[in-house]
């Protein structure tokens, strides 16, 4: 992570005041260096880490306050300008301007976003890496250039091309780190088969079901006192199941709305993942 340092006046760090001075050939030096750096669909590393701690997106949702998922793709640049989505507290949609000139910071480039509470306060997008880890960063800085805080982001995926990726990449992070996996399942009646679920919100075996989704924005205050996932949402067999998930396994309850409140119902299915098969003469793993 870049350490505090004192960033330029604000003038001198406004994009509009410092356009001119950019030459073309400079220009395309600074995005020859960022792209690959910037180009991917980024999530709140902070959001990670309370997901990795709780495992569960309700009690997590508070750490994707401001800006909670990034898509950049360096091939819309227009000039020295760089449009990218956002997607603010997980709940709706933006946008932020990224210029292709000297920022504030080392490896930082200057961006157009503000905050409504502090618009005096600005931004820089800027990046750290280590080996083969980046880190995305977020530097915010006060009016007389002083740096306030950095926000991290972690790369999910590398292909930015897809429109919506940044409003979708927090639940499947949230798939990916929670329920994805195949797991030997067993039913409310001690019925016993093999399930999938996949990082991409795909079901196999598990009834009649084909899709799910992990509820990740709690922004409305009705009926969001549990973590659950939404079966085939978009069919007339759409169905909310409450879950708690595990390492290893993974349980869905069923739900029903009491006031304005869910409540968890009776077990409906067990689903344990396999422990990993250990050949002749290995030691099997330490739990």
């Amino acid at each position: 992570m870049l350490g505090c340092q004192r960033g330029q006046q604000d003038a001198e760090r406004n994009p509009a005041s410092t356009a001119e001075s950019v030459t073309p050939a400079a220009v395309e030096a600074l995005a020859r260096e960022y792209g690959p750096m910037l180009r991917g669909v980024w999530v709140k590393e902070a959001y990670m880490a309370e997901i990795a701690r709780t495992r569960s997106p309700l009690q997590a949702a508070a750490a994707l306050q401001g800006i909670a998922a990034l898509r950049i793709n360096p091939a819309t640049r227009s000039a020295d300008s760089l449009r990218v989505a956002l997607n603010l507290n997980n709940h709706e949609a933006g946008e932020l301007t990224v210029y292709f000139r000297p920022g504030a910071a080392e490896k930082a480039l200057p961006t157009n976003y503000r905050n409504a509470e502090k618009p005096d306060d600005a931004f820089e997008l800027a990046y750290d890496k280590r080996l083969a880890d980046t880190t995305l960063l977020l530097n915010r800085y006060s009016k007389g250039g002083r740096q306030l805080a950095s926000e991290r982001y972690v790369r999910l995926q590398r292909n930015p091309t897809a429109a919506g990726t940044e409003a979708s990449a927090v639940q499947r992070f949230v798939h990916q780190q929670l329920l994805a996996g195949t797991y030997a399942a067993t039913d409310s009646a001690g019925r016993r088969n093999q399930v999938r679920l996949g990082a991409d919100g795909s079901i196999r075996g598990l009834g009649r079901y084909r899709s799910y989704q992990a509820a990740t924005d709690f922004a409305e205050t009705h009926a969001n006192n549990l973590d659950y996932v939404l079966l085939d949402a978009n069919t007339p067999r759409r169905r909310r199941l409450a879950y708690e998930s595990t390492p290893d396994t993974v349980r869905l309850y069923s739900l029903r709305l009491q006031g304005a409140e869910l409540r968890r119902g009776r077990l409906l299915y067990t689903l344990v993942r396999p422990r990993p098969t250990v050949a002749a003469g290995q030691k099997a793993p330490l739990p």
